[in-house]
C-alpha cells in the first residue's frame, strides 16, 4: 500500500531543508532589486544597530542572519517599556545608550511611519546621516514570506 500524499507534510518537510541548508532569502524569494541594494550595504557594515523592536525590527534581524550578517550588535526603542529587555540574543537599549555604546554604528532604522522622526533623533544625537538607513520591508517585497 502506498501512503497517502500531505501537503502539509512535503510544505514542512521542504521548510525544514531551506533552513538546514540556510538558503538567502533572494535565492528563496527571489527578491526585489531593493533588497539587494540595502543587504549589500549591510553587508559592508562593521556594526549594525536596528532602531525597532517591533514586528519590521524582528524581520528585519531575522533577514540578516539568513543572509549571514552577523555584525548586528542590539536593538535600541524609544519605548521605555522594551528597553533593558532582550529580544533574541540581543539587548534592546535606548537609543542615547546605543549612540554612547556603538558611536560608528550604522543605524538601521525600522518602525513603520516615524522614519524621519528617527532620522531626526539620530543626527541631533551626532550620528552620521550617511550611516543611518531606512529598511522599508514593502519595498523589499517580503513583507507576506517571512
Amino acid at each position: 500500500m502506498s501512503k497517502k500524499f500531505c501537503t502539509e507534510e512535503v510544505m514542512a518537510s521542504i521548510k525544514q531543508q531551506i533552513t538546514d541548508q540556510k538558503i538567502s532569502v533572494r535565492k528563496q524569494y527571489l527578491a526585489s532589486e531593493y533588497y539587494e541594494r540595502r543587504i549589500e550595504e549591510y553587508r559592508k557594515q562593521k556594526e549594525i544597530v536596528i532602531f525597532g523592536t517591533g514586528n519590521y525590527g524582528r524581520d528585519l534581524y531575522r533577514m540578516l542572519k539568513i543572509e549571514n550578517i552577523c555584525s548586528v550588535k542590539c536593538f535600541c526603542d524609544n519605548s521605555f517599556a522594551r528597553q533593558g529587555e532582550k529580544m533574541g540574543d540581543l539587548s534592546i537599549l535606548s537609543p542615547q545608550e546605543a549612540v554612547e555604546r556603538y558611536p560608528n554604528a550604522f543605524y538601521i532604522i525600522t518602525p513603520k511611519g516615524y522614519g524621519d522622526e528617527i532620522l531626526r533623533q539620530l543626527v541631533e544625537m551626532g550620528v552620521d546621516a550617511m550611516s543611518i538607513s531606512v529598511f522599508v520591508l514593502e519595498l523589499a517585497e517580503l513583507t507576506e514570506k517571512l
